[in-house]
């Protein structure tokens, strides 16, 4: 089976799940830029190999990093147009409803394949767009043969556009084994707090994400500040820092409160095992992988339901599940007091979430797709 992805630049979890697919069928990813967002240091063009079990072609571009996507200039140039042709695809995946995703909606039947939309898009986050938008949405789900959601809340959104197509989930996930592993190869908990400068005496609660107004992070300063057993960490960077580091000193937080610039491999790896509950409350949020590092790092999730991601939490078995809009206090409470539990519980559902089960689901995806 020949398929062909149109994906934005790609983060290490993209390749390797790339690689596990293309054991599978034959694979070429067209990779729209060449590093994501912030991350200059991930660099697409390192994940060439020979040793790959797909094909990796870069076209060159840069990311919009006031949207965080691919720039409109490089999305609008129809060159990968004439490389596609001499593909010959049985599918071509396209990830989201962006231009790439318009032109082949409207040449796929010259290139007689199949036009399969990857989205994470939920409700909340759609209903923020301009007009045009929703109709190139609108185009492209009309010219789509099936879709491919990351989540239970991206399956309800495209129920509303896509009349009746075929919807198939795929859930999200990161190499959750190989981050476990990571994980043991760190000290010890106790060690890591010592060495890190985090009080060992009180739960501490973690929180990864841009410092941006989305992400919530003054409420969840508020939702701790009552709680004197409870040390908060944020990690991340973003435009809001001062106004954070302005709040947590007028509410006389600064030994309750760890402010950090953002974090990456080992020595975010670090926080996470230092840490006892991870709090996600995001005022909307595609999907959210952070979660899945939370559940492979053992830690129980407080996460907001304006996320793809709380499809994951099983309320009061992995985590909970709330209104990022509301004081979530007595949730972290909850998750205080049943920590043994339901940390035991997030790491069993994690294993869920192996790259491996998602190839192997997504396998048999693209067979129906085939055959139908």
């Amino acid at each position: 089976m020949k398929v062909v992805i149109l994906h934005p630049p790609l983060y290490p979890m993209n390749h390797k799940f790339f690689n596990e697919l293309g054991k599978h069928i034959d694979l070429v990813v067209y990779s729209f830029g060449n590093y994501p967002g912030y991350h200059a240091t991930w660099k697409v063009k390192d994940y060439i190999s020979p040793s790959n079990n797909y094909s990796l072609k870069v076209l060159e571009g840069n990311t919009d990093l006031k949207r965080l996507a691919v720039s409109y200039k490089l999305q609008l140039n129809p060159s990968f147009l004439k490389y596609l042709h001499k593909e010959y695809p049985q599918i071509v995946i396209s990830v989201a409803f962006w231009v790439p995703s318009l032109y082949v909606a409207v040449f796929k039947h010259f290139y007689k394949c199949k036009l399969l939309i990857l989205t994470d898009a939920i409700s909340v986050t759609e209903s923020q767009i301009s007009t045009f938008k929703k109709l190139l949405r609108f185009f492209i789900s009309r010219r789509a043969d099936a879709f491919v959601s990351g989540s239970d809340l991206t399956t309800q959104y495209l129920q509303t556009i896509t009349k009746g197509k075929a919807i198939f989930k795929s859930t999200q996930t990161i190499d959750s084994v190989s981050w476990s592993k990571d994980l043991k190869t760190l000290e010890s908990k106790s060690h890591l707090r010592k060495a890190l400068g985090l009080p060992m005496s009180k739960k501490i609660v973690l929180t990864v994400g841009h410092l941006i107004p989305l992400k919530n992070n003054d409420k969840i300063i508020d939702s701790i500040k009552d709680l004197d057993n409870v040390h908060l960490v944020i990690v991340g960077e973003g435009y809001l820092r001062e106004t954070l580091e302005e709040k947590i000193k007028i509410e006389q937080l600064e030994q309750r409160v760890t402010l950090l610039k953002r974090k990456e491999g080992t020595a975010l790896k670090a926080y996470f095992k230092a840490s006892d509950i991870f709090v996600f409350a995001s005022a909307r949020d595609t999907f959210g992988y952070v979660v899945l590092e939370a559940l492979a790092s053992g830690l129980p999730v407080v996460c907001s339901k304006f996320s793809g991601a709380s499809s994951l939490i099983d309320d009061g078995y992995n985590g909970f599940v709330i209104n990022p809009e509301q004081s979530f206090t007595k949730e972290i409470l909850a998750a205080i007091e049943q920590l043994e539990t339901l940390a035991n519980n997030a790491l069993q559902s994690s294993e869920n979430f192996t790259i491996e089960r998602k190839v192997e689901g997504f396998v048999e995806i693209l067979k129906q797709v085939v055959n139908d």
